[in-house]
């Protein structure tokens, strides 16, 4: 999209010539310009002010979306840009100017500017009616057409003043307008999300596709409801920051390299489109979100036959990938027309991804070059969400949205196995989680010392890495503590140490040891790692297991050698591939992983800094805290474990546990209610509600530094069911039961 007409002259300085009659005409004309540009600046002062509060930093546009959230909730509150699209939407009407859609908008202090798609019939129309349109907004306007055959509608307010949007503004995602960056003046482009259609972001490894992606879907959570936007995600764990897998907006997830449920998402989508087509209204706008396009491989032609109209019917695909040599072949690339393409190598990728070599000149960080529906490419600093503000969010959301799992996205019912069949977030518990079976005997509480895992028989090496690090060989410690200066050994060690018992690859491996250089002969750098940490550990007596480490593309521990407590806790914890299991033993399972996690990773007294264990690198998540949520995960399973088996006291412990790490997750605060309820406990009843709304007053404060209004209150299920519950305790009038 191209820049709008600047109305002022650039005002150049005249050389200097020795001529003294030369250098009085000079100075004549130059007060003549001079006049001219001042007469215009008197007209149209330049803004003082920045464009907007945005903040860029190495290249990044920093988003703040909570606060755009939380605003949006307030009786009234409007956003300036959908105001300004709004109104001139509604002109258009007026003017059976239906047809004409609006592409993008940038918007600042100074000007708003939109990009209006037409035919030439009404390019010249609304040429014509700029000065309309600026007199309906109280501004001054100006319009022309593009070499993209677009109108430019450039506005400048004329006096200040609150635009507010019409009354049929907003009412549904496709009436969105989708904030993508931030141009070199720090106006903000949004694109027209009927407009974007489907969308590729596109980098190198490690060069932000997945940081511009993550922006991306917190934006639009931030900006549409669970009842107007729904969300499938394919990605691998850990591929994106794990904030996301706990918006209210996403319906169901899949990891990419199972391909039955690839499978079957696929023919999901092909059901939902078909049901779109044959019936009208009612849907909510669905989101196909693909972490990284060339893991669909030969299903890429697949997916391809379905999206061209996709659209549409509400349905968009939004990938990323950070392998654009290989995307650029895939079958199903050609079908996004908006793409968003950060720095590449060399000129031909960059005609390939964009058609134009202007990428291969990019600047690092967040610059990018967006072009929206096959248009002439314009320069952005993409966005960028901070993990902390992302997980403040989603926290919000949640407690905004009832934390409960969204209904079906369409009103239709489909084939048995169809998107609409399939289970959501939240909706039913997991395998792990299925109703145990009744008269469970009681488990005494776990006190299993980690460092006792290696007694006689187990494994001579011992890698404690929670409340670590610490290596033991036979139960005595031989690292920290001991004068010796070389460190990279050690730290090879305890990365393998905190991966899962399947290993890593060598070029993982490589990237998180030296992440700040090329390494030419990474095969070479491991063995001297190798060969340094036998040498350290031939320098204990009986020390002579060798490094225990298996493998050269792949490396893993020998599990006879070396133990972890991290690869122990990882196996205990349970996932997707975990097969079901009698009760009795999934309490014993996870007693063992809560048992194991004595402080969080690689953070103990004599840590050091280990920068693949707390710095994000773009994904938004540390592996830091990806063991924190397991710990999480793992204290709600076993909680759910202690109630259904009766089990009251251990899982009150166990929710209350929850309520501490996240108190905006109401499912504990629920179960707590019913555990106190069915004791007939009502002291200890209200003093949990109490707490509750205390936690709740205390995050809502945590949000923007003081409490939002409606925020601090639990959600209306949460309400409802503890008047309930307190109604059927004062009804009963049971005496408390004994603590």
């Amino acid at each position: 999209m191209p820049e709008p007409p600047v109305g002022q002259p650039e005002i150049e300085t005249p050389p200097v010539v020795p001529i003294a009659g030369a250098a009085g005409a000079l100075a004549i004309a130059a007060g003549a310009r001079a006049f001219v540009v001042r007469r215009r600046q008197h007209l149209r002062p330049l803004s003082r002010e920045p464009e907007s509060d945005v903040v860029v930093t190495g290249g990044y546009a920093a988003a703040e979306l909570t606060h755009a959230f939380t605003r949006g909730l307030q009786p009234g509150a409007s956003d300036p840009v959908a105001a300004v699209v709004s109104q001139v939407r509604a002109f258009l009407h007026e003017y059976n100017l239906q047809q004409v859609g609006v592409v993008a908008v940038r918007h600042g202090r100074s000007s708003t500017t939109l990009t209006l798609s037409g035919g030439v019939s009404e390019q010249a129309v609304l040429v014509d009616l700029a000065p309309e349109i600026g007199a309906r907004l109280d501004s001054q306007a100006e319009a022309y057409v593009t070499g993209d055959e677009d109108v430019l509608l450039r506005l400048v307010r004329t006096r200040k003043g609150r635009l507010l949007s019409t009354a049929e503004a907003e009412r549904s995602a496709a009436d969105l307008c989708v904030p993508l960056g931030a141009l070199p003046d720090h106006q903000i482009l949004s694109g027209a999300w009927p407009a974007l259609g489907n969308l590729l972001i596109a980098s190198h490894p490690g060069h932000g596709a997945d940081v511009i992606l993550t922006s991306l879907l917190a934006t639009l959570a931030a900006r549409c409801s669970p009842d107007q936007l729904r969300m499938w995600m394919v990605a691998e764990p850990r591929a994106l920051p794990a904030p996301l897998g706990a918006m209210p907006h996403l319906q169901r997830t899949l990891d990419p390299s199972n391909t039955t449920e690839l499978d079957r998402l696929l023919a999901d989508l092909r059901h939902e489109l078909d049901h779109r087509a044959t019936e009208t209204g009612g849907y909510p706008e669905l989101v196909v979100v693909l972490a990284e396009l060339t893991q669909l491989r030969e299903r890429s032609a697949e997916l391809e036959l379905l999206m061209p109209h996709a659209a549409a019917l509400g349905v968009r695909v939004i990938a990323a990938t950070s392998m654009p040599t290989e995307a650029v072949q895939l079958p199903a690339v050609t079908q996004f027309a908006t793409r968003m393409v950060l720095h590449m190598e060399d000129e031909a990728l960059s005609v390939g991804m964009l058609g134009v070599a202007d990428a291969a000149f990019l600047g690092g960080g967040g610059r990018l070059l967006l072009r929206i529906d096959n248009r002439e490419p314009v320069e952005l600093f993409g966005f960028q969400v901070t993990a902390e503000h992302l997980e403040r969010l989603v926290r919000v959301m949640r407690t905004a949205y009832a934390s409960a799992a969204p209904p079906a996205p369409s009103p239709a019912p489909v084939e048995p196995g169809g998107p609409i069949a399939e289970q959501t977030i939240d909706a039913a518990p997991s395998e792990s989680q299925a109703e145990p079976e009744r008269g469970a005997p009681q488990l005494p509480e776990s006190s299993i010392d980690p460092a006792e895992q290696t007694g006689a028989g187990g494994p001579p090496l011992q890698v404690l890495c929670f409340g670590g690090p610490r290596v033991l060989y036979n139960g005595q410690q031989v690292w920290p503590g001991r004068a010796r200066g070389d460190v990279k050994p050690w730290e090879f060690l305890l990365f393998l140490a905190c991966q899962p018992i399947d290993g890593v690859a060598r070029d993982q491996l490589v990237a998180a040891l030296w992440p700040d250089s090329d390494v030419d002969k990474p095969a070479h750098r491991i063995r001297q790692l190798r060969y340094r940490l036998r040498k350290l550990l031939g320098e204990d007596k009986d020390a002579q297991q060798g490094d225990g480490i298996f493998g050269s593309a792949r490396l893993r521990l020998d599990p006879a050698v070396i133990y972890s407590d991290a690869q122990e806790f990882l196996e205990l914890v349970p996932s997707k591939r975990t097969a079901p299991a009698p009760p009795t033993l999934m309490i014993e399972r996870l007693e063992r992983a809560r048992a194991l996690y004595t402080g969080d990773l690689l953070e103990g007294p004599e840590a050091r800094r280990y920068a693949w264990a707390e710095d994000r690198d773009g994904s938004g998540v540390t592996l830091r805290e990806h063991f924190r949520r397991l710990y999480q995960s793992a204290t709600l399973s076993l909680a759910d474990l202690y109630a259904a088996n009766d089990l009251l006291p251990p899982a009150i412990d166990a929710y209350r546990d929850l309520t501490e790490m996240d108190p905006g997750d109401e499912r504990a605060w629920l179960a707590l209610f019913r555990i106190h309820a069915g004791r007939g406990d009502r002291v200890a009843l209200v003093r949990e509600e109490r707490r509750m709304r205390s936690k709740l007053r205390q995050l809502a404060s945590d949000t923007e530094g003081k409490v939002v209004a409606g925020m601090d209150e639990p959600t209306r299920e949460t309400a409802l069911e503890f008047e309930r519950l307190l109604k059927e305790l004062d009804g009963s009038a049971r005496q408390p039961a004994a603590v």
